[in-house]
């Protein structure tokens, strides 16, 4: 217990950090796509978001 208590802190962190910077990443490529769907071509590796 000792030993799963630290891998489930670092899991949720992981998971918590995914989950906010994925947000931010999709809500900052709408604004972009939005505005200039050139500056969005860019991001389009890292994200599944459609223009």
């Amino acid at each position: 217990m000792i030993n799963v208590a630290p891998t489930l802190t670092l899991y949720d962190w992981r998971v918590k950090w995914f989950y906010n910077s994925t947000a931010e990443v999709i809500l900052w490529s709408k604004t972009v796509s939005s505005t200039n769907n050139l500056t969005f071509l860019p991001l389009k590796p890292f994200t599944n978001v459609p223009i």
